[in-house]
């Protein structure tokens, strides 16, 4: 349909948010080359920890493997973007420094500073779906034993931090690769070149 309703409405209402997020720190339409990834990530990220709130399920996000799935992943996709962005020798040089004595050191610092991106990213989302999901399960036992759906008000509030942690990772996500592809006084970045 040339005008959307419903749901298509919905759907294009929230890409716009998205794209309008990811063009905050990427300017221009060097933004719209990260949408995809950064769209699939957040859509995955959110079911995934909706799941959680079915009975009988666990969510995905809970486990380490899942979130440390999902860091990696967004390391190796923002190491790729930068080097698309700057090239590899620019690449490369980023972790050498400005000071040519101090490389072997930079090297390592960049190094660690690098693989700890990822290792926060996945550790925040498994903290806070772990103990989301944790207390569920502890009010569900209340209640089952006494009748009452304690866990109530609990299960709309996970509905709540499952959006925010999504956007939360999708957003960190978005300024991680905003530090590899876009250089100041540069405009809209090396990728437009």
């Amino acid at each position: 349909q040339r005008v959307p309703r419903g749901l298509a409405n919905l759907m294009e209402w929230a890409v716009g948010l998205l794209r309008g997020l990811v063009q905050g720190f990427i300017p221009g339409k060097q933004g719209d080359l990260y949408l995809p990834y950064l769209g699939s990530l957040f859509l995955f990220i959110f079911i995934s920890n909706l799941l959680g709130l079915l009975p009988g399920f666990r969510a995905p996000t809970m486990t380490l493997s899942t979130t440390l799935a999902l860091g990696l992943t967004t390391f190796v996709m923002v190491q790729q973007y930068a080097i698309r962005a700057t090239g590899l020798k620019a690449y490369l040089k980023h972790f050498m420094g400005d000071v040519l004595w101090l490389a072997p050191l930079m090297i390592v610092v960049e190094g660690v500073g690098e693989l700890a991106k990822p290792m926060s990213l996945s550790l925040r989302l498994y903290g806070n779906i772990f103990g989301e999901d944790n207390v569920i399960e502890q009010l569900m036992g209340l209640g089952i034993n006494k009748y009452i759906p304690v866990q109530a008000p609990m299960l709309l509030f996970a509905i709540f931090t499952s959006f925010l942690q999504a956007f939360i990772f999708t957003t960190l996500s978005t300024i991680y690769i905003a530090s590899k592809v876009v250089h100041e006084g540069h405009g809209e970045g090396h990728g437009d070149e």
